[in-house]
């Protein structure tokens, strides 16, 4: 349509309070191996689906996280871990409604990621919680410095604003991320079809953001059960130097670490190795009674 034309629009709406006959959403768990754990929580996970003939905005979005889900329930995150809720519905007023009729689930979560246009050719953008420092953020960076691709930081609501900032919002104020590829010259046009979709670009985003979800969600806090040095080799916590040497150099480091106010994400961090690889190692003392793990703390706001 010619931008030099002024037209006159018509907009036949009806206003419905009748639940049954207003907007859908449509949400889905996938838990950790051996089922939900109450006392790990929630991650939230939301695309919007309120964007009529738009293809990246969000069906891709929609796809990338269903194609998360799958990858979940196909592989489970390990015992214990969060429970991970998948939520589609309309931008902002469906989520600021979902949760209005779904109070409950607030204090159970631990932190979210909102995911929208990722089938461009734009660079990945991590858009930052709202504490901006949050476990969430340190994740999100972690794992796209890992990938070494290049990326793109904003702050919250910075890059571009919607459902987050109802979960990480005022009353609520859950943890929560937005991985998008915005912007693009497409945007909010009819150019916005499926010949911009890259499929090998909505990889990469499922990629990222099932990677975050892995370690986000199957972090803890390790707190000691033992008093003076562990008997390393009796108990097949020793690790030969031979083996790797890194690990077997921050034997001690990790072990000072186990006073639960650190979880395992953050002793990994402070150690310089892999979360993975610390995790695993951890996961040892664990088996032998050495360690206790506690979730998580809730951020969220209940009034």
């Amino acid at each position: 349509m010619p931008r030099d034309k002024k037209y006159r629009a018509v907009i036949n709406s009806e206003f419905i309070t009748d639940p049954a006959q207003g907007f859908k959403v449509s949400t889905a768990v996938v838990h950790p191996q051996g089922g939900a754990n109450p006392s790990a929580g929630e991650m939230f996970i939301m695309a919007h689906v309120c964007h009529p003939n738009q293809a990246n905005d969000d069906a891709a979005g929609v796809v990338t996280a269903i194609e998360v889900a799958r990858r979940l329930a196909a592989k489970p995150l390990p015992p214990d871990s969060m429970s991970i809720r998948f939520w589609f519905g309309p931008e902002t007023i469906g989520s600021i409604a979902y949760l209005a009729h779904h109070e409950d689930l607030i204090p159970n979560l631990r932190g979210g990621i909102f995911i929208e246009m990722t089938g461009n050719t734009n660079t990945i953008a991590l858009q930052h919680t709202r504490q901006h420092d949050d476990m969430l953020d340190r994740v999100g960076q972690f794992v796209l410095r890992r990938r070494g691709a290049e990326f793109r930081e904003g702050k919250f609501a910075e890059i571009i604003a919607n459902d987050e900032r109802v979960l990480n919002g005022p009353g609520v104020n859950v943890p929560c991320l937005s991985v998008s590829r915005f912007p693009y010259p497409e945007y909010h046009t009819t150019e916005d079809n499926l010949s911009i979709i890259h499929e090998e670009k909505m990889q990469e985003a499922a990629d990222v953001i099932e990677e975050i979800i892995r370690i986000y969600a199957s972090n803890y806090i390790a707190k000691r059960n033992f008093r003076g040095p562990v008997f390393l080799s009796g108990n097949g916590l020793w690790v030969d130097w031979r083996d790797n040497w890194d690990l077997n150099r921050s034997i001690e480091k990790i072990m000072m670490r186990f006073e639960g106010e650190h979880t395992v994400f953050d002793i990994a961090e402070q150690v310089g190795l892999d979360y993975w690889m610390v995790r695993e190692y951890v996961e040892k003392f664990r088996a032998k009674g050495f360690v206790t793990p506690g979730p998580i703390p809730s951020e969220a706001q209940t009034a």
